[in-house]
């Protein structure tokens, strides 16, 4: 389903209810004025309930606290409007629409860092796992352990945000290295219940017919600068269910998703001369310093 895309300045439509579904993109290059936006459309139309909480996913507490006082100080009141994290609100939805859905991720980076460092004297000494033995060879307080255990949690985080081939790879035995074993020692006894298995079934889930009242009525995302692939996937198949618009901070008015730096169309005329002619530099900024944003 591709997006609409809305001007800021364009004026907002009022309906009686939210009823139709979508994804929409809002974009401008100021984020008060993204504010404006979300503060009409909150109202225009409003929720079939007071009683049914607005969901207004933001990348921190402080954006949450922020977006806040600014509705407030717009509509003179700003209740019941729920503020999650991406990772966190993904997670509410798996666990809202799959039955036997854990409450809260099991192998979260702290959860996991823990577990790893549990496991680490027993694991450094199993075939494959030679590199953190020596590693850990002299550390009698146990202080590389614990420093060693964090940046593989953090890598697993990653992993299973941006890499989750690796991770479906890993889980059904395809694992020929250390990290991989280690993964597998992880989720023993709860290969269903990880991050990238819960988020694959809630994408299984909305592709088919999920029950109404299990989903929001609609879904805020604002001036989020980055998601995960798997995070986006989620999106699109929640935009066939309800409303679902993202506010994005942008630089420029015009389309500029293909924009390639200087040193890309270089790469692309060695690479495919007969392809070079349709790319642009455009501005130099947004080409080489908005790659995020472009994605």
């Amino acid at each position: 389903m591709a997006p609409a895309i809305r001007n800021p300045s364009t004026p907002v439509t009022r309906r009686a209810r939210p009823t139709s579904s979508g994804l929409e993109l809002v974009c401008s290059n100021r984020v008060e004025s993204l504010l404006q936006q979300l503060a009409r459309r909150l109202v225009a139309p409003p929720p079939s309930s007071p009683f049914v909480a607005e969901t207004i996913v933001v990348p921190s507490p402080a954006m949450a606290r922020w977006v806040n006082l600014q509705l407030a100080a717009r509509h003179g009141v700003a209740a019941n409007i729920r503020y999650p994290l991406p990772a966190s609100w993904v997670w509410e939805l798996a666990a809202g629409l799959l039955a036997d859905a854990p409450a809260a991720d099991p192998l979260d980076r702290d959860s996991a860092a823990w577990t790893i460092y549990g496991r680490l004297p027993e694991m450094r000494e199993r075939p494959g796992f030679e590199p953190l033995r020596d590693y850990l060879r002299d550390d009698a307080n146990g202080l590389k352990r614990w420093q060693l255990a964090m940046r593989i949690a953090d890598a697993f985080d990653r992993y299973q945000h941006y890499r989750p081939e690796l991770i479906r790879d890993w889980s059904r035995g395809q694992a020929d290295d250390w990290q991989g074993l280690l993964w597998n020692d992880l989720i023993a006894g709860q290969r269903d219940r990880h991050r990238v298995a819960v988020i694959d079934r809630l994408l299984k889930a909305l592709h088919g017919d999920p029950p109404g009242q299990a989903l929001p009525e609609r879904v805020s995302l604002f001036a989020l600068s980055s998601l995960p692939p798997l995070f986006v996937g989620v999106l699109h198949a929640l935009a066939a269910h309800i409303p679902v618009t993202l506010y994005q901070h942008s630089p420029t008015d015009q389309y500029w998703a293909d924009l390639k730096s200087k040193r890309q169309v270089a790469r692309i005329r060695v690479d495919s001369p007969d392809e070079a002619a349709y790319y642009q530099t455009g501005n130099d900024l947004l080409a080489s310093w908005g790659r995020q944003g472009q994605a």
